[in-house]
């Protein structure tokens, strides 16, 4: 049981590195709009969950966000 949750720990440690690089990535870009911020995450493949914890939001709000764009992607594909 100690040996898995060392595991545990070590994975959740390395999470909060890429949940903080993630951060510097937002910060060096300057992107003021939330908006923004989560389109650019969600290129890497993160979930609403992960976006949400390095913006500051919640889950189904970053969720919520990205339908709203996959929505104006589509709609800008059609015209």
């Amino acid at each position: 049981m100690a040996r898995e949750n060392t595991e545990f720990e070590q994975i959740r440690d390395r999470l909060d590195v890429i949940a903080h690089l993630l951060c510097l990535l937002v910060d060096q870009n300057k992107i003021p709009a939330i908006s923004d911020q989560i389109a650019l995450l969600a290129t890497h493949g993160l979930s609403g969950a992960e976006i949400g914890r390095i913006v500051g939001r919640e889950a189904n709000y970053v969720s919520a966000s990205m339908n709203q764009q996959k929505k104006k992607g589509k709609q800008n594909a059609n015209k």
